[in-house]
């Protein structure tokens, strides 16, 4: 094995053991080696997306694609960081466009598929998200993470059979898949099944606190506080004045009892004590591990904002 390759080879076994500084270390040797390889762009690329580095990744995924414009992956790796409504989705569209163009696997074709699928949702394209999701062929081929994608998809545009159906199929194959107990209660609670909902999201629960902290992630609660705090000094004045003298509380989830009271698992903010003959509520949850893998590291307040203005605005709301 050559030089070059040995570094590569020896960065991507540091990546699978979570060891990122010191795989970029190993990627930038490979780099002195021969910068004008792609393979080693889109690397170096991965290992900044991982660290929430977000614009350093998208630098070296388009070094990656200039010099190989049909080199698949860092095309797809691009178009997910873009497919976030706080990025530019349009330009992840066009990507997984022309990734489409190319010759592609079944699961290759069902990565792009998907990128494509969250990047229309996001800029209100609806329409075509039904078109899309019936463009993916061979599902039944598929590994169980892209039929709860592919579940989830369908959800979201309010096809509970065929959402149902392919998180089922999903979980006959792997039982512990996250995202599709998550959507097996988002199809129960849809369908007024309160029993099977709340079962579907005690088991999200239990398995999301499994999953390892992101790096951008804040390491103490009371940075998550501050953030808070940052967020309603933003809100306009009228939604501000809702959050006026009301008790801030800050938790890394919602914890089995708000769960058995029906509160989604991954919901990022949570008004508590709502009444709603006076449009008031007497406490305002955060949790902090839902709004860290829901945000880029970048847009962290701005989906923080979001979730708050929405969430107080509810028992404001006419019913």
């Amino acid at each position: 094995m050559d030089r070059f390759s040995a570094h590569i080879d020896r960065s991507w076994d540091l990546i699978s053991r979570g060891e990122n500084t010191p795989a970029l270390l190993a990627a930038r040797k490979a780099l002195e080696l021969d910068r004008k390889n792609p393979e080693v762009h889109n690397l170096i690329g991965y290992i900044h997306a991982l660290d929430g580095e977000f614009d350093e990744a998208l630098e070296s995924y388009k070094r990656a694609i200039d010099l190989d414009e049909w080199y698949l992956d860092p095309i797809l790796n691009a178009a997910e960081l873009l497919a976030h409504p706080d990025a530019d989705p349009e330009e992840a569209i066009r990507l997984c466009r022309r990734a489409a163009e190319m010759e592609l696997s079944i699961d290759e074709q069902a990565d792009a598929a998907l990128i494509e699928i969250e990047a229309l949702f996001n800029t209100g394209r609806d329409a075509e998200v039904r078109k899309r999701l019936e463009e993916i062929v061979d599902v039944d081929e598929l590994p169980p993470v892209y039929l709860a994608a592919i579940g989830r998809a369908y959800y979201d545009i309010g096809d509970l059979e065929r959402a149902r159906e392919s998180v089922e199929t999903a979980l006959g194959a792997d039982e512990n898949l996250v995202d599709a107990w998550y959507c097996v209660g988002l199809v129960a609670r849809e369908e007024g099944r309160r029993v099977d909902a709340v079962r579907a999201f005690l088991k999200v629960r239990a398995l999301d606190l499994e999953l390892p902290r992101l790096p951008w992630g804040a390491s103490r609660p009371e940075e998550t506080a501050a953030a808070v705090a940052e967020a309603i000094a933003r809100l306009p004045e009228e939604q501000r004045r809702l959050v006026e003298g009301v008790e801030v509380r800050v938790a890394p989830y919602p914890d089995e009892a708000q769960i058995r009271d029906e509160v989604e698992p991954r919901q990022i903010v949570l008004a508590e004590g709502v009444d709603a003959s006076r449009g008031s509520f007497e406490r305002l949850w955060v949790f902090s591990l839902n709004l860290e893998r829901t945000a880029e590291p970048t847009g962290m307040l701005e989906e923080l904002q979001r979730a708050i203005a929405y969430e107080i605005g509810e028992p404001c709301r006419e019913p």
